[in-house]
């Protein structure tokens, strides 16, 4: 079998700067990316998960959880190219998804195979219990060890300081710890009834989980049994625990509340909890699918902390990486969370469903891997991964309101070229498109908002063509842009003049005329206008025309003024003697004054303004 991959066009390694990572990260592993399997891991550098994968890499089966150490990826796929039963151990390039080696054929029964790695070695147990060991550059197969004693293997083996710790059943249970350099058994230890529970290892125990519940304590050099916490019954099935700060979280299929948190030095219960998927535990959270529902709970309490419901088919375990949580969907979808609110900071699409991880014995044990700066999704018969690092989100974000805009600052991510401006009118539903790009300074303002409204908005670093996690989010209302007042009007020539109050914090005003009363033209006739008073020309003797003025900012334009009128008049020319005195020209007489007066009374009835 011939892997299918995909690389992302402009986005190869090179480009992204996977290697620019403050200090190098953990490798992933085992089961859950460490061998205490809690599911966090730091990124060496600040978390910028970008929209388009790195790259992606087709393959014939189910695939496992992924192994990442020293730049490659190593995963189990539950398929072979005959067809049959068995497995394959296939290593592929962490940056660019091509092959380092492999497919390696792992025969045995059913298509259920899962590995650790440890000391530049990968160590892959099948479903009969044969363990075997291949370099970890170039799958020369090493050691191979029948182990004894059982025939049913459905738990992924977990490696650390030179030793594989493997749990097996079909008569009873056993947990093996064998030698990595040599495939020697070094000890054993029965349990009821080994299925499922893949070691959780601390420095001074490995872990084991199983129905009802059945969960024991070893010590890793000599397999004493420390502790057993005994349920009220045994059965098969198991869930593999997890080991964070002196506490031990198991999980059980057979009881309700499925959850027991567990004193990791004597076994006593502290708590109860719900949960579908094996927990990632950090030192401020516990997360977990909860009925499909992603929550976050205090370690020290149990109180539920956020929730969250996604597109409402989350189904993967989550990891987290610094502070952020990773949760994938049958969608497809990907989710990362800020681990201290809840909050979606970005969003991605595998491709392909996501499944659930626990399902032992049909297909590998998957799940997701964060190292050496990429995140590594199995989705479907697809593996895909995403670019971690990138530039840190800009801090100390500010919302200013202003007349119909708002005004943002922030202080400077480091080396960041430029900043994108993201806005939207719900918490958290900020838009996907950038409402303001290129914002080369530390500061912004959003213009053209509607007075009233509480706008949210976030801020993005760019830095090349790496765009970082969105800030925190602010929001403010913008407040409404005030019209002018006191307008007024007077008559002349041909032209009207207008005067009017300010308005307080107004760049300009704009006038706008009409020939009936509420007809303004939309369009301003007078524009950028920096005074209190302006004139109108070109207008018709006798014609009455209404004005209102509005205010501007920037494109934010304010209600209108009240409305005025006036009516153009020709200068009345000054009268004449008529008496017959001198030798004057014609002139107008005391009669035509007369009437002329009458006019203009007639006019001041009527409410028009005379020049």
């Amino acid at each position: 079998m011939r892997a299918a991959i995909t690389a992302v066009a402009g986005v190869l390694a090179g480009s992204l700067g996977l290697d620019a990572w403050s200090s190098p990260p953990p490798d992933a592993t085992t089961y859950q990316m460490t061998i205490d399997h809690a599911g966090a891991t730091s990124s060496g550098g600040a978390v910028a998960l970008q929209a388009s994968p790195l790259w992606t890499v087709t393959l014939a089966g189910p695939i496992s959880y992924p192994l990442i150490s020293n730049g490659i990826v190593y995963v189990t796929i539950g398929a072979t190219a005959s067809g049959g039963y068995g497995t394959e151990l296939l290593a592929l390039d962490s940056k660019t998804g091509a092959t380092v080696f492999g497919p390696i054929e792992i025969s045995g029964s059913y298509n259920w195979s899962n590995a650790t790695i440890d000391n530049g070695q990968v160590f892959v147990v099948n479903f009969d219990g044969v363990l075997r060991s291949f370099n970890a550059t170039t799958g020369a197969a090493g050691t191979s060890e029948q182990l004894p004693g059982q025939y049913a293997f459905s738990a992924p083996p977990t490696a650390s300081n030179g030793v594989v710790y493997v749990s097996g059943a079909g008569d009873g249970g056993t947990v093996y710890a064998v030698a990595e350099s040599t495939g020697a058994v070094l000890w054993t230890m029965p349990v009821e009834n080994g299925d499922d529970s893949s070691p959780a290892l601390s420095g001074n125990g490995v872990y084991v989980s199983y129905a009802c519940p059945q969960v024991y304590d070893f010590d890793p050099s000599t397999g004493a049994q420390l502790w057993r916490y005994q349920g009220p019954c045994e059965g098969g099935g198991g869930k593999t625990p997890v080991y964070s700060a002196g506490k031990l979280y198991v999980r059980d299929w057979a009881s309700t509340p499925s959850g027991y948190v567990l004193d990791a030095t004597s076994g006593a219960l502290l708590y109860r909890f719900s949960a579908s998927t094996m927990p990632a535990v950090t030192a401020s959270g516990v997360y977990y699918l909860n009925s499909g529902t992603l929550e976050a709970h205090d370690p020290a309490t149990g109180n539920l902390l956020w929730s969250f419901a996604g597109d409402g088919k989350l189904s993967s375990s989550p990891i987290v990486i610094d502070q952020y949580l990773i949760e994938g969907s049958n969608s497809g979808s990907l989710y990362a969370l800020d681990t201290s609110n809840g909050r979606v900071v970005w969003q991605g699409n595998a491709g392909a469903s996501i499944p659930a991880p626990e399902q032992m014995i049909a297909i590998p044990a998957t799940g997701f891997a964060a190292a050496d700066g990429v995140l590594v999704v199995p989705a479907g018969n697809t593996l895909v991964a995403y670019s971690v690092l990138g530039p840190a989100p800009p801090a100390g974000v500010k919302a200013t309101a202003g007349a119909d805009q708002v005004s943002l600052s922030w202080t400077a991510a480091t080396g960041a070229d430029s900043y994108q401006v993201f806005v939207g009118t719900q918490s958290g539903g900020e838009a996907a498109q950038a409402t303001l790009t290129g914002v080369g300074g530390t500061s912004a303002t959003v213009t053209g908002l509607a007075s009233g409204t509480t706008y949210f908005f976030t801020v993005r670093a760019v830095s090349g063509k790496l765009l970082s996690f969105a800030s925190s989010e602010v929001s403010a209302a913008p407040e409404a842009l005030e019209p002018p007042t006191q307008l007024t009007a007077t008559a002349g020539n041909g032209s009207i003049g207008l005067n009017w109050t300010a308005a307080a914090g107004v760049g300009s005003y704009s006038v706008f005329m009409g020939t009936t009363a509420g007809g303004e033209s939309a369009t301003a006739v007078s524009t950028g206008i920096m005074g209190t008073s302006t004139r109108i020309t070109g207008l018709t003797n006798g014609t009455t025309y209404y004005f209102v003025i509005k205010s501007v900012v920037a494109s934010a334009t304010s209600a209108a003024s009240n409305e005025v009128s006036g009516v153009p008049v020709a200068p009345i020319p000054s009268p004449v003697d008529t008496t017959g005195g001198g030798g004057g020209g014609g002139g107008i007489g005391f009669g035509e004054i007369a009437i002329l007066l009458v006019l203009l009374a007639l006019r001041q009835r009527k409410g028009e303004v005379i020049a």
